[in-house]
Formats: structure tokens, C-alpha cells, sequence
């Protein structure tokens, strides 16, 4: 246990007193024992001394209660006391070798004084002056005599108790020295921030120094024993134990951190241990929460930085900090990259030395004069770097403010080349047509709307809209191809380019459609010049892929008029109506806007909707023609045709519908309400007794139909008609493009027993070898091979035909039969079948007889 600072007093008192017993109590006793000796009541001189050495025993024992040793010095002086005790019953029992044992117990003494001391020189002389004092009192046993003062004896007594004074006298040197360590101790201890443990090697606290006792569990008495496993947690505690195992053994310090949930929070702490003896050592603690969480932070705040840096220099924008001399102080790796440069060619050089004096000075000073006033400066700028890219950037200076004062200006660039590009191209895009790279429809609506605007202002200007539309386009497409009429297209928009003066403007619509805009006109009869010289030079063919190929085009034509033409759409309008109107006399041709033509595209408008109409009030009536079989000599089937009965202008014919349901896409439609109401009937005359096939027209719009072959199917079912009585009829046109899909579902639909016929055969782009891949039964030969067929040319078309046809195991039908020739010649020539008004006209099923008389 510690010494306290305030029982200093008492012990430098107490070793006065011993100093003071030691120097003359001992030696009193000593000589009035030996000069009292012979005195009544005393059997021997020797009980004086052994009465001085208990009273020099009990001042021991009074000067061992302020040491550290106390327990030990303790257990010593109180040996020493009872040995004592000891020899005084001996020597009353006149043992002549008492005063040996005496001698022994008064060695105990001067161990017990100079206990701190045994084993150091003071020690060693007080064990030889020991031996001196075992010699003179064996002589004094052996000569001695009642009332005899043994002086060499009282020497030896004197110089042991000299040397007992020394060795209290270095005790209490030492233990004045240790009480100021003490005080400079526990003076430093009071400063430091620490926790102080003094420790052994099990984990037990024997001593605590702290400043605040609230930083402990429990108050330092409670804690005084225990062991740290009973305030730690286990793994803490552990630690603890194995850094203090660490020191005894290697003597070093031993430095480990813990983290604690204290008081609601986590705390952490710095811990070091230091070795004190042999089996202690002193744990300092420190409370390192705060170090702990500002290193954290610390930490995060590089984390953060480091972050920041790699989205700066991962940044495809240029960033760069620019200091008031214009200097570079920072850049990133996009700007570095974008100069081809390092960041040691950048940093420190000016904006001039960058960029130049030429647009430093031009623009870029004023700009950054603006922001380090304090202003957020944006702008877009072109640049072209010495590489010669010329690049659109977008800038921004923002002002970097140190304190009041506007530092740095930090310049973020972003490079806007790619979408300027892309923008551009939109544009363009958006008013060019990307196969001809001419303008579109929208860019020629503007050029129009802006001549229109010159016409008001201008009595003597005029000019004139032209569309272009080539002539059975659609042919070549569903024929060649797409890609082939894609290249039809281009030739045909080089060749235009050739034709136009520098002042018209030409763009392309959609599909085989052009938009001319001449400008400048005259009067019509130039337009008329204009029109005929693009006619002509397109009439020419074209060689695409090794492929010849004619086409030619219609031309309507609208001459603009400044009380009639207000917008764009009424010179497209009409001069649409023009074109209309040039297709329908025959194509290969142009036309004038007038009013005629205006109405029949009203009529085009109207017809449209009424022909809608017609649909849902089931208007739309089939009629029947006979097809006739010489060899059978009679009607083996009949073709089931659409008529339109008006409620306003009676029966219409299919020429006058029909063309416009194909423009339209009514025909799917159209094609389907023949096909269901024809299968019926045919059925209902089979139930009558009536025999033959149906031959029902398909659309080539209605053959591309998504469901197609369902449909078939389906209606065949409801109708309760046998496949093998269905006969379709498809031009060539319908299964030409993409022959590989046309091929599948014609091999699907002769699979189910209906029966194919290629309708109008020889009018279209087909080679005759398609024959022989697809499944058809019939092949029918088209009327326009009839007309002048007294021509030795027809003639010899019709027999190839019809020899092909046979060979190929085709069955022929003729249409169109007019006259007894025509039908005498197909006789000869061979043909299975026949149709057309010489047979019979088209009736409806209410008229159809059993049999027909031929004329």
C-alpha cells in the first residue's frame, strides 16, 4: 500500500526515536544489566540485555508500520520479538547456550533493520559484523564473571547498533526520496488525461490512478483485486492479458487500441503497457474517441477528395482552375487528352499560351475579366486546335470565392461536337430524303409556302408545282424487288437533277413520287416545254444489277394564282388532282390543274365514303360469269365478279371502285365479303344439283394479308363448301415478292385441295420458269393477248403460251371471248377454257341457269 503524504511527520518522528534507542538505549541497558548483575533480584546479568533487546524488538516493530515492505518487515520484527521472549525463558532455565541463541536472534534484528539492504554491501557488513559479535560472546560465556563489564563486547554491541542507525537512516533517506517521487507521481498523474493501472500478470488492478473517477465502472476501492475480465468484455479483457503476458516476458512496451460501449456510445482507447517488477506492470489508457472520429473523418474527407478526383479526371468534360494571372493551377485528364499535353505542359502556363493571343485577348480576358467580377459566364464557342478538328464546346465560368474575394475561376467545358453533329443531322433529316438525299415533303412545303409569300408581293412573279409519280412503280417493287426499286429511285432523282434550272427546287415525297417547284415562270407553254423534256429523258431505260428496265411517269401540274392559292396544301392539292387525273388517260403524260379535275377529286373524296357506306349497308352484290369447256360442251365453272348497287346511280361496274379499293386497302375487305357470300351460293347450288368449280379473284393486298390462309379456311367451313371446288385466282404480281413466303402458303393452300390459277398471266415482269415452282392448276391468258389476235405475233404468244401451259400439265382458260373468231381460235390453238360475253355476261345467282346455249 502507498504511503500517504500526510503521515510524513510521524515518520521522520519515529526514526528520531529509533535513532535515538539505538544509540544509547541499547547500550544503557547493556551496562546496567552488567553492573546491576550482583544485585538481589537478578539471577544473571544477561536478562538486562535480553529486556534491551525486547524494547529494541518493539521500536523495530514501531518503525516498520510506514514502508512499502510492511507485511513482510512486519512478519520479521515480530519473529525477532519472540525470539526474544524465547531467550529469556531459556536463560531462566540457566542454559549455558543461551547467549549463542541470543546472538542468533539479535542477527534477526539487523536483518529486519536492514531488510531493504540484505543482499546489497550494507548487508553483507552487517552479517560480518555478526561473526564478530558470535566470537566475543562465546569468550564472554566462557570468562565471565558476575559484575565484569565486557568491554569488547559493549564495542561490538555499539558498532552493530551504529550500523542499525545507518541502515535506518538510509531506510528513511530512501523513503523521503520515494515520498517526493510520490508527490512528482501523482503531480503528474493529476495532468495527465490518462487512465493508470497498475497491474499483474493475471489482468488484476492493484493500484488505479485517474483524474475523474467517472471514467472508471466503479469507484477505485471497488475496483482494487478484481480482475478486468469482470469490467471488460471477454475479447478486450483477453487482449489486455496477452499485451501484459507480452512485456514481462520481452520487457518492451506493448501498444494496442479497444473500442467500448459506455454510457450509450462507442468509445475507443489507446492502451500501452509498461512493465514496473517482476510480475507488474503499469496499463495507461487514453481516450482516443475524439482522435478516432476526426481521423475518421479525416479519412472520409480524402475518400471523398479521392472521389471527387476520379470524377473530375474521369470526366469527359474539360475542367480546368485558373488563377488571377490567368494561369493554369489545375487541370483534368479530358483537358490534358483533349491538347494532346501533360499536366506539367498545362499547369503554371497561361490561358494565352494555350490557346494563343489571338483569341486570348479577342474574347477570352473579357470572359474571365466578367467572372472573377463575380458573374456566372456561360457561352457556346467553336474551336479548332492544332490538329485542325474544329470542335463546338459549351463554357461555363464559375467564380471560386476565397472569403469575400473571387480567387480562381473554374472553367467547365463540355464538348458539344458530337451532338452539333447529331443535331445537324437531324435536321437534315428531318428535311431530306435519306434514299435521294433530295429534300422531303416538309422542306418542299416551305420553299413553296415562301414563293407563295413572293407571289403576293410581286405582280409579275409566278411559278408553277409539279408532282412526279412513276408509272406502275409498285409493279416493279412487288416484282424486283424493294432494293432494285430503291435504285430506280436514285437513277431517276440523278437524272431529274440534271433537268431542273439552279433556281427550281426538286424533292422527293414518298414511294415513286417527286415534287417540283419551277420557279420563275413565264407563262404555260414554258411548263409545258419543262414537262415534256423530263417525260422524255425519263422514258429512257434503266440498267440496274445487269437489268433493263423502263419506266415512265405522270405529271400533274399547278400554276399558282395568287387570288386562288393561299397555302402550301392548295398547290399540292391540285396539283395532285392533275396527276390523278394524267393516270387515269393513260399515264406517261401530264396534266393541268383546272376546275374538272377538282371536282373529280371531290368525286375521289366522296367515293371513299360512300364506298365505306356500301360495306355496312351491304350494297356490294356478286355476280356470276360461266366458264365455259369446249371439249366438255358445257359450263364446268363460274367466276364470281363484284358489282356495286347504288341506291343513287344503280348497278356500278368494277372499273369504277375497284381501282380506288386497291389504292385504298378497302379491297382486303372488298375481297373478303365476295369470297364469303360466292361460297355460300356455291354451295346452295350445289344443294340444288348444280355441279362446276368457283373461281373467286384475290387481291395481291388481299394475298399478303397477315391470317390469310385461316381466312380461306374458315369460310370454307361456315360455308359448308368442299375445298376442291374453290378456285382462287392471283396475279403475278401477289406471289413474285418474296416468292420463298408465297411459295409456302400456296403449297399450304393446294395442299388442302383448293385449287390455284394464275389470273392475267403475261402482263406482268415474271419469267415463265416461276411455273414450274409454284403449285398452280390453271393458267389463265389475258384479254389484251386476244385483241388484233389475227396477228400472226398474237397468235404465236397464245400457241406458246398454251404448249408451255400443257407441258407443265396446266390447265388454259381464255377470257375476254368476244367474237366467234376469237373462240374458233383458241379452239385450234388448244385451249381447255373459255370465258367472256360471247359465253355469257356476268348475272347474278338468281339468273344463272343450268345450262347456257352458246351461240
Amino acid at each position: 500500500m502507498a504511503l500517504k503524504l500526510d503521515s510524513l511527520w510521524f515518520v521522520r518522528r519515529t526514526y528520531r526515536i529509533q535513532r535515538a534507542l539505538l544509540l544509547l538505549g541499547i547500550p544503557a541497558y547493556y551496562v546496567l544489566g552488567s553492573v546491576l548483575a550482583p544485585q538481589p533480584g537478578y539471577r544473571d546479568p544477561e536478562i538486562l540485555r535480553i529486556l534491551g533487546s525486547c524494547l529494541f524488538a518493539l521500536t523495530l516493530l514501531l518503525s516498520k508500520l510506514p514502508p512499502v515492505k510492511l507485511r513482510m518487515n512486519a512478519v520479521m520484527t515480530t519473529i525477532s520479538f519472540l525470539a526474544g521472549i524465547h531467550a529469556l525463558y531459556v536463560l531462566h532455565l540457566n542454559d549455558l547456550s543461551t547467549h549463542a541463541f541470543f546472538n542468533l536472534y539479535f542477527l534477526l534484528m539487523v536483518l529486519a533493520v536492514s531488510f531493504p539492504y540484505s543482499f546489497s554491501s550494507k548487508g553483507l557488513l552487517a552479517l560480518f559484523l555478526f561473526l564478530i559479535n558470535v566470537t566475543a560472546g562465546y569468550l564472554a560465556a566462557v570468562k565471565y564473571s558476575p559484575g565484569e563489564i565486557l568491554w569488547y563486547e559493549l564495542v561490538v554491541l555499539m558498532i552493530l547498533s551504529a550500523v542499525c542507525y545507518m541502515a535506518l537512516h538510509f531506510r528513511y533517506k530512501a523513503l523521503e526520496l520515494a515520498h517526493t517521487s510520490e508527490r512528482r507521481f501523482r503531480a503528474l498523474l493529476s495532468a495527465s488525461p490518462d487512465l493508470l493501472f497498475l497491474m499483474d500478470k493475471e489482468g488484476r488492478y492493484l493500484d488505479l490512478y485517474v483524474q475523474n473517477q467517472d471514467q472508471l465502472f466503479l469507484p477505485v476501492p471497488d475496483c482494487l483485486g478484481k480482475k478486468n475480465s469482470e469490467f471488460l468484455p471477454a475479447d478486450i479483457a483477453r487482449r489486455e492479458v496477452e499485451a501484459i503476458e507480452k512485456t514481462l516476458q520481452t520487457g518492451e512496451p506493448c501498444r494496442y487500441e479497444y473500442e467500448l460501449h459506455w454510457k450509450g456510445e462507442i468509445q475507443s482507447y489507446e492502451a500501452i503497457t509498461a512493465a514496473t517488477g517482476e510480475n507488474q506492470v503499469l496499463v495507461a489508457a487514453r481516450d482516443i474517441t475524439d482522435r478516432k472520429q476526426a481521423e475518421k473523418a479525416l479519412i472520409e474527407r480524402a475518400e471523398q477528395l479521392r472521389k471527387y478526383e476520379f470524377i473530375v479526371n474521369t470526366s469527359l468534360e474539360y475542367m480546368t482552375l485558373i488563377d488571377r494571372n490567368y494561369r493554369y493551377e489545375a487541370v483534368n485528364q479530358a483537358y490534358c487528352n483533349a491538347h494532346k499535353k501533360n499536366r506539367e505542359d498545362i499547369i503554371g502556363h497561361t490561358v494565352a499560351d494555350i490557346w494563343g493571343d489571338q483569341l486570348f485577348e479577342a474574347r477570352l480576358r473579357g470572359l474571365l475579366d466578367r467572372a472573377f467580377a463575380g458573374e456566372i459566364v456561360q457561352y457556346d464557342l467553336p474551336i479548332a486546335f492544332s490538329d485542325g478538328q474544329l470542335k463546338h464546346f459549351e463554357i461555363a465560368y464559375y467564380p471560386y470565392r476565397t472569403g469575400e474575394v473571387v480567387s480562381h475561376v473554374v472553367v467547365v467545358s463540355r464538348d458539344q461536337t458530337s451532338e452539333k453533329v447529331a443535331e445537324q443531322l437531324r435536321e437534315y433529316e428531318a428535311r431530306h430524303d435519306s434514299l435521294t438525299k433530295l429534300g422531303n415533303r416538309k422542306q418542299f412545303r416551305e420553299a413553296l409556302q415562301s414563293s407563295l409569300n413572293r407571289l403576293r408581293r410581286d405582280p409579275n412573279y409566278c411559278f408553277s408545282t409539279m408532282v412526279i409519280n412513276l408509272d406502275h412503280f409498285k409493279i416493279v417493287n412487288d416484282s424486283l424487288g424493294h432494293e432494285t426499286g430503291d435504285k430506280l429511285l436514285i437513277a431517276v432523282a440523278d437524272r431529274l437533277r440534271t433537268l431542273i434550272r439552279s433556281i427550281d427546287y426538286l424533292a422527293r415525297s414518298a414511294g415513286g413520287e417527286f415534287l417540283l417547284l419551277m420557279d420563275c415562270v413565264v407563262d404555260q407553254s414554258q411548263v409545258e416545254r419543262y414537262a415534256e423534256r423530263i417525260l422524255l429523258e425519263l422514258r429512257h431505260p434503266y440498267f440496274i444489277d445487269g437489268v433493263e428496265i423502263y419506266a415512265t411517269a405522270s405529271i400533274g401540274i399547278c400554276l399558282a394564282d395568287r387570288e386562288e392559292h393561299t397555302s402550301s396544301g392548295d398547290c399540292l392539292r391540285e396539283a395532285d388532282a392533275a396527276l390523278f387525273e394524267a393516270k387515269k388517260l393513260g399515264r406517261d403524260r401530264f396534266d393541268f390543274f383546272s376546275r374538272r379535275l377538282y371536282e373529280a377529286a371531290v368525286h375521289h373524296i366522296q367515293l371513299g365514303s360512300e364506298l365505306r357506306l356500301a360495306m355496312e349497308r351491304d350494297e356490294l352484290e356478286v355476280f356470276y360469269m360461266p366458264i365455259y369447256s369446249p371439249g366438255r360442251q358445257k359450263v364446268t365453272g363460274y367466276e364470281a365478279l363484284i358489282r356495286w348497287n347504288h341506291p343513287e346511280r344503280g348497278l356500278l361496274p368494277p372499273a369504277y371502285f375497284i381501282e380506288f379499293a386497291e389504292e385504298t386497302g378497302l379491297i382486303v375487305k372488298l375481297g373478303e365479303i365476295v369470297l364469303r357470300k360466292a361460297c355460300r351460293q356455291m354451295r346452295q347450288w350445289q344443294k340444288e344439283g348444280m355441279d362446276g368449280f368457283l373461281a373467286v379473284n384475290i387481291s395481291a393486298r388481299q394475298f399478303r394479308q397477315r391470317g390469310f390462309v385461316d381466312m380461306i379456311h374458315e369460310i370454307l367451313q361456315q360455308s359448308d363448301l368442299s375445298a376442291n371446288t374453290l378456285e382462287l385466282e392471283i396475279t403475278e404480281s401477289s406471289f413474285l415478292e418474296r416468292s420463298d413466303a408465297a411459295l409456302t402458303l400456296l403449297e399450304s393452300l393446294s395442299g388442302s385441295g383448293i385449287r390455284l390459277s394464275i389470273d392475267d398471266f403475261g402482263t406482268g415482269y415474271s419469267s415463265l420458269s416461276y411455273l414450274k415452282h409454284f403449285p398452280f392448276h390453271t393458267l389463265k391468258i389475258d384479254r389484251s393477248f386476244l385483241f388484233g389476235s389475227d396477228r400472226g405475233q398474237n397468235r404465236e404468244i397464245i400457241r406458246s403460251i398454251i404448249e408451255l401451259a400443257h407441258a407443265l400439265e396446266l390447265k388454259v382458260v381464255a377470257e375476254g371471248i368476244e367474237t366467234q373468231e376469237q373462240m374458233q381460235l383458241l379452239l385450234s390453238l388448244g385451249c381447255d377454257e373459255m370465258q367472256g360475253y360471247f359465253i355469257g355476261h356476268p348475272l347474278p345467282a338468281s339468273e344463272i341457269g343450268r345450262k347456257l346455249a352458246l351461240p
